[in-house]
């Protein structure tokens, strides 16, 4: 049984520094498990974010689901 993640918001804009920052570092190359860590205050769309770069993974088929 697969789990499906939310979608991001219709209206997200997103944080493409961030969201560049994230895809550099999960295809680093490296085999290991990857950890990143988004932090900031409640609203600040840490959850949004999140969403949108597994959208973005699932999209372009870099993980298998």
């Amino acid at each position: 049984m697969s789990k499906i993640c939310p979608l991001p918001v219709k209206s997200f804009i997103g944080r493409r520094e961030i969201l560049d920052k994230m895809y550099q570092y999960f295809n680093s190359g490296h085999k290991s498990q990857h950890v990143f860590v988004l932090h900031g205050l409640g609203g600040a769309g840490k959850s949004q974010l999140a969403f949108k770069f597994l959208e973005d993974a699932q999209t372009n088929h870099w993980y298998v689901w």
